[in-house]
């Protein structure tokens, strides 16, 4: 999806950069990949049962990501996902030489 969509991560705080992991998307990115979820993507909700413990929702969010491997779900997805994995390290890495070039008035 980065490359398709030409993603460039940047800090989401460009004022205060810092966390780089924690990445953002320039404008014009932001809107392409809100565009892709909506045409791609599905959402649904589930109201949280009265009483229920968080630890038994968070084994149910678990299940029904082990379940039904979301395409985006890294944590506990046992499709792994290596792609979005490395995609996500390199917007981040992005995001850090923003900072970088920034900083050098580039």
């Amino acid at each position: 999806m980065q490359e398709p969509l030409g993603l460039h991560g940047v800090p989401r705080n460009k004022e205060n950069p810092e966390r780089f992991a924690n990445f953002g998307l320039e404008p014009e990115g932001d809107y392409l990949l809100t565009r892709w979820m909506h045409e791609h993507l599905s959402l649904s909700v589930l109201p949280m049962p009265e009483g229920l413990p968080v630890s038994k929702l968070e084994r149910v969010e678990i299940d029904v990501i082990m379940r039904w491997t979301p395409p985006l779900n890294i944590a506990h997805n046992p499709a792994r996902l290596q792609h979005l994995r490395v995609a996500r390290s390199r917007l981040a890495s992005e995001a850090e030489q923003w900072t970088l070039d920034a900083s050098k008035g580039q």
